[in-house]
């Protein structure tokens, strides 16, 4: 995206790209820590099955145990907003902005 809308612009260098990976980092751990807290270890999550399974018989599970049906649903949104439509409209703008500069250098 850079490289075709500002060619000859600033070109973003190794520090950068460092940092640039240790923040998603932090945010997506930041993301996970509802989740973190909110999980629980069940001994015996799979006999609410209506098809019980011998190879998990007697094997734990890693369950969700939300506060409210409230919080979950906050952060199940938050999450889908900020994992899936956020990332979709920045790659929808970049491809926009490509687009119109390809059209723009055309025209010329």
């Amino acid at each position: 995206h850079q490289l075709i809308t500002n060619p000859t612009g600033r070109k973003p260098g190794i520090q950068e790209a460092y940092v640039s990976i240790a923040l998603v980092w932090l945010l997506a751990g930041l993301l996970s820590l509802p989740f973190l807290i909110c999980s629980v270890l069940n001994q015996e999550p799979h006999k609410k099955l209506s098809l019980a399974v011998e190879s998990f018989a007697g094997k734990a599970a890693c369950m969700e145990k939300w506060p409210s049906d409230e919080q979950r649903l906050v952060y199940t949104t938050s999450l889908l907003l900020l994992q899936y439509c956020v990332p979709l409209l920045l790659i929808f703008v970049c491809y926009l902005r490509i687009y119109l500069r390809l059209r723009r250098s055309e025209e010329h």
